[in-house]
């Protein structure tokens, strides 16, 4: 009897541990068709600072500024280039006024009883209204204008680079010595800044005279 209970106990326990495995592996399957993916949190990370290769530090750009200034001519020798150029102008204005008012009277001066054109220089045979105006400070045509639509547009060239100043141009009839046919200088006191020339990005000069900084 006492043998039976033994190997009924036996049974049992051993009938109770296979439940328990069971279970236990029962509640580690897995269904792959519910399974969520896992949440992965990125680390807080900075985008890398994009750097532009053509930037200057200060002092790189104060360098290349000191640089482009050592090209410019002297202040004092500007001004007096500058005087020079006001001086030409005011005598030109005077010739020329001058020149066209003794022109335009010697028109009004000839005999009123004739009509159309006339000789307005009877001692002069190449003056008469069948000439061409030349550019010599005369009314060679009888038009009563002197030198109209012969000359030639010339520009203050004080630094010497071979570009003139747009905003300083003289009437002439043939080339001048410190002035040029060319304009569109930006510092015509600088002669390395003029159309054309090497522009550095990022000095904040307009070397080449385009509009823009490099």
């Amino acid at each position: 009897m006492e043998h039976q209970r033994k190997y009924l106990f036996i049974a049992t326990v051993a009938a109770l541990s296979t439940y328990i495995i069971t279970a236990s592996t029962a509640e580690k399957k897995i269904d792959p068709t519910k399974v969520n993916p896992p949440t992965v949190t990125q680390p807080n990370i900075k985008p890398p600072k994009v750097i532009n290769p053509n930037a200057l530090t200060t002092a790189e750009r104060n360098a290349l500024r000191k640089q482009l200034n050592q090209h410019r001519i002297d202040y004092r020798k500007y001004m007096d280039k500058l005087k020079d150029y006001r001086d030409r102008v005011a005598d030109e204005k005077l010739i020329r006024n001058q020149n066209t008012a003794r022109a335009r009277t010697n028109l009004r001066s000839q005999n009123h009883e004739w009509e159309g054109v006339y000789d307005c220089n009877d001692f002069d045979p190449a003056i008469n209204p069948t000439q061409n105006e030349v550019c010599d400070g005369i009314d060679n045509d009888c038009d009563g204008d002197v030198d109209e639509n012969v000359t030639a547009n010339l520009f203050l060239d004080a630094d010497g680079d071979g570009w003139g100043d747009p905003s300083k141009p003289i009437k002439a009839c043939w080339e001048e010595s410190g002035y040029v046919s060319r304009a569109h200088d930006c510092d015509d006191q600088n002669f390395q800044i003029f159309p054309g020339s090497h522009d550095v990005e990022g000095d904040g000069i307009d070397a080449n005279c385009d509009g823009k900084d490099g």
